[in-house]
């Protein structure tokens, strides 16, 4: 199979080689010159101490091999470095798009990529990232293909807002991210995440993963604090069920309460209590795990907005809790990543 050969400029003098003797890609011959004016790192490399430079030098060209960076991604950013703007695709797919970051980033030609040109391109894509904050698809939290999936492409609308410097895009995604991460997020390795091989190659900071970590746990933990406030009132002798006059009938009335709350909760996989990390838990999933809960008593008083109403740790307050909590969750700004020196 023979390689594609893509020319940037007739003169230039280095040439680029993508993939591998299996995975057969383009070659592109572009201008030193403008890589070195364009990229520090290329700049760097390209100097007489490298052995790049050193055969440019010698030689008057040199061939540089790139077998893990994306084609098709760095084809788009070499017509930015050339000035080939009449080339540029006025629209990518969110990989390509993703790739571009990754390798802006890994080069440092953030200048060649000007905000109009971001701009254009995210708007293309505003669509299929409005489908992460659209309809609640909670119930299928079981799904972990689907959910590992749908997590990559908040990553990679992550990348992109904070490689681009993309304020709305980054709040919103990083919101989607603290509101469904069932474990925390990290490129360590013990991450749990089953996409952390995905999160190693995106160009985001460690302190945007511990900024969405600590928000995600902050969250659960007012969560599983309120759970255990509902849980705390009804093992507390001195809130006897109130509908009845006979004593025992009323301990036995709460004792059931609480009985048929332990059962719920360990149904839904809340009993014991969850701690920290919250391992297949997300501040998302569980409002709607318990919002439909009923409480049986021997006093009738099944419904548990009837029994757990307003009162602080009743159920009622759980709910209204963990709904504010989706509803007010402002997502992260690079103000709050630039205070901790990123």
């Amino acid at each position: 199979m023979v390689r594609e050969y893509l020319i940037f400029d007739p003169e230039g003098d280095v040439v680029l080689v993508f993939g591998d003797e299996i995975a057969i890609r383009p070659q592109m011959l572009v201008s030193s010159k403008h890589l070195s004016l364009a990229s520090p790192v290329f700049k760097a490399m390209l100097q007489v101490g490298f052995q790049e430079g050193q055969q440019l030098s010698t030689k008057g060209t040199v061939t540089i091999p790139l077998p893990e960076d994306c084609d098709s991604a760095f084809k788009i950013l070499m017509m930015l470095v050339h000035a080939k703007y009449k080339h540029i695709p006025d629209q990518l797919i969110l990989p390509t798009l993703t790739n571009l970051a990754v390798q802006v980033d890994k080069y440092q030609v953030h200048d060649c990529v000007g905000p109009l040109i971001i701009e254009g391109w995210v708007k293309k894509l505003e669509n299929d990232h409005a489908s992460l904050t659209g309809p609640d698809e909670s119930h299928l939290h079981n799904l972990a293909i689907y959910f590992d999936l749908k997590m990559c492409r908040t990553f990679e609308w992550i990348a992109i807002a904070w490689v681009f410097r993309i304020p709305h895009l980054f709040t919103m995604s990083t919101k989607f991210a603290i509101l469904h991460l069932k474990h925390p997020v990290s490129t360590t390795s013990n991450n749990p995440c089953r996409f952390k091989k995905f999160l190693d190659k995106l160009p985001i900071p460690r302190q945007v993963f511990d900024k969405i970590n600590s928000r995600r746990e902050q969250h659960l933990n007012t969560l599983s604090e309120a759970l255990r406030e509902a849980r705390d009132h009804l093992e507390d002798p001195k809130n006897e069920c109130c509908q009845v006059p006979i004593d025992f009938i009323r301990h036995n009335c709460r004792m059931k309460k609480l009985q048929h709350f332990n059962m719920i909760l360990k149904a839904h996989g809340l009993n014991p209590l969850p701690e920290p990390p919250y391992p297949e838990l997300s501040v998302k999933t569980m409002q709607p795990r318990l919002k439909p809960i009923f409480i049986d008593a021997f006093c009738g008083t099944s419904d548990h907005e009837a029994y757990f109403k307003d009162g602080k740790g009743r159920l009622g307050y759980f709910v209204s809790v963990a709904r504010k909590l989706c509803d007010e969750e402002p997502g992260l700004g690079f103000q709050d990543i630039f205070e901790d020196g990123a």
